[in-house]
């Protein structure tokens, strides 16, 4: 067995390692453009959303899980892909219940005793969660997931019961892969509200149109970031990265 000593101390900042990051927001928000704006990404396609974007990617719908694993292997060999980009998160997690029961020969993933379903599917989502670190450390590229969003009701005992925009997966799913993240964006069209009289009447009035992501978490939505950033930041790889050069 080895033994640690002082001698093991690391020190310094690893640059030449990619990022972990996670992006959410509803259909039709630009996930996907957004994914593709990275350097050299290859895609996952779970879902069919490439539609109108020319990128490298590997088809995997009708796929199993075992399938989009020995996709993933795949970006050990040589290649000159810096991210990675799967899309979607929900569209994964249904491929995750799908072989959970067919393993366990059941109909239903909620079916198994105790919970069992789940919990082996939670365990096949820590493999590919660790599959994609490897990447990272070993290719040195950015793993990006896109994932819709859902509302979900938070119970907190000091504030109350109130909604909250997560990752459309199960809760336990979204916690992992947001403790794994270095960031976690969410993405909205912001909006802003006039009051516009007529009369003896008010009405309120919706306009805007700017598509933003949020980078730091509030009680209505999930985001994180490990850099110091602006809390909001206009969609689109090239404002990230110029905020976590410095340069926003």
């Amino acid at each position: 067995m080895a033994v640690i000593t002082l001698d093991d101390i690391q020190t310094g900042i690893k640059k030449d390692q990619g990022l972990k990051i996670v992006l959410h927001g509803p259909a039709g928000i630009g996930k996907s453009t957004y994914g593709s704006q990275f350097p050299d990404p290859i895609f996952f396609d779970l879902e069919g959303s490439l539609t109108n974007i020319d990128v490298p990617h590997f088809d995997l719908r009708g796929k199993t899980f075992d399938e989009c694993m020995d996709a993933l292997r795949l970006l050990l060999k040589e290649h000159a892909y810096k991210t990675l980009v799967l899309d979607t998160v929900d569209w994964m997690e249904t491929k995750v219940h799908e072989q959970v029961c067919q393993k366990m020969g059941v109909s239903n993933i909620s079916d198994p005793e105790y919970g069992r379903g789940y919990a082996h599917a939670l365990t096949m989502w820590k493999e590919w969660l660790d599959a994609c670190e490897i990447i990272k450390e070993r290719k040195g590229m950015n793993i990006v997931f896109l994932a819709h969003s859902k509302q979900g009701q938070v119970q907190d005992p000091m504030y109350g019961t109130y909604n909250r925009h997560t990752l459309k997966c199960r809760d336990k799913v979204s916690e992992i892969i947001v403790e794994w993240s270095d960031i976690v964006l969410f993405a909205e069209m912001k909006v802003y509200l006039d009051e516009k009289k007529s009369g003896f009447s008010k009405a309120t009035v919706a306009h805007g149109g700017q598509r933003i992501v949020h980078t730091q978490g509030k009680p209505a939505f999930v985001a994180k970031c490990r850099f110091d950033i602006p809390e909001e930041l206009e969609m689109g790889y090239s404002h990230l990265k110029d905020a976590i050069d410095g340069k926003h």
